[in-house]
């Protein structure tokens, strides 16, 4: 994408005006008119204060960088680079440690990057009961998508009108700085069964509670779930900025007892 082009659509995705922007970023308003319309190109540091003023996120920083020919600041490591282990070591043993109960870590776009044992034994579980449809492969790799999905965890849920809102705004606000979120939502947003729920406001229970209660039914077990979601507080680099870590807790003793046969030798399928 041309500079200008970028530029213009972070700033509108920003929502705000050339005049909003200049304020911001001391940049005046005519220089961003003339680079919006191709008519001035822009040196590193203009680039720079609009970064800033716009409040990006390391990817879409590097982004507009290299939309004008500039060398992205930030690294991007890849997730089994040798200079990432330190943080993939240190999100590893926090998801080992969270045992009995799941979870992964995920890009902000929604992609798993890795589960601990127990999200992967539930899972495997979940879609063995009974009536379950399995849904294709590709689906399972991203959160979002497993959960929104026509056959994915959709089918267990049992106050879809709290989870799915939920999970919707989430994915809109990822959308609005990252544009890997932006494409998982346009993909999302063609599932024709969701569209009652898109402008369901909160309701319910969730009115009542501090923390949404996620509940299902899993065969003829009732799982009740809250999650937590972690992030590196000094991030520097534009991996780990992206990544962000699921813990999910039972909202009950029924929940906890069902973790803790779940890996037993007697938690079979269409058992509970």
């Amino acid at each position: 994408m041309e500079f200008r082009s970028c530029l213009a659509a972070l700033r509108r995705r920003a929502r705000m005006s050339q005049l909003e922007l200049a304020h911001a970023s001391t940049v005046s308003q005519r220089h961003i008119s003339f680079l919006e319309s191709g008519r001035a190109s822009p040196g590193p540091g203009v680039v720079g204060k609009l970064s800033k003023a716009l409040q990006l996120t390391f990817q879409d920083t590097n982004r507009l960088y290299e939309s004008a020919g500039l060398k992205a600041p930030s690294k991007a490591f890849v997730w089994d680079d040798q200079e990432f282990s330190v943080s993939r070591a240190t999100i590893e043993a926090l998801m080992t440690k969270h045992a009995p109960f799941p979870a992964l870590a995920t890009r902000r776009c929604g992609n798993i990057l890795m589960s601990n044992q127990v999200y992967q034994t539930l899972i495997d579980w979940a879609f063995m009961q009974p009536g379950a449809v399995r849904p294709q492969a590709h689906v399972f790799t991203n959160l979002f998508d497993l959960t929104l999905h026509p056959n994915g965890l959709i089918q267990f849920m049992d106050n879809p009108d709290e989870i799915i809102p939920h999970s919707l705004r989430r994915l809109r606000s990822a959308a609005a700085s990252s544009t890997a979120a932006a494409a998982v939502l346009a993909e999302i947003d063609r599932y024709k069964h969701l569209q009652p729920f898109a402008e369901i406001q909160d309701k319910g229970e969730s009115l009542h509670a501090s923390v949404l209660v996620e509940r299902y039914h899993l065969g003829q077990a009732k799982v009740s779930l809250v999650s937590m979601v972690a992030s590196f507080g000094s991030p520097e680099d534009v991996t780990t900025q992206e990544i962000q870590v699921e813990l999910f807790f039972p909202a009950d003793d029924e929940t906890r007892t069902f973790f803790d046969k779940l890996n037993t030798p007697n938690m079979h399928t269409g058992s509970d």
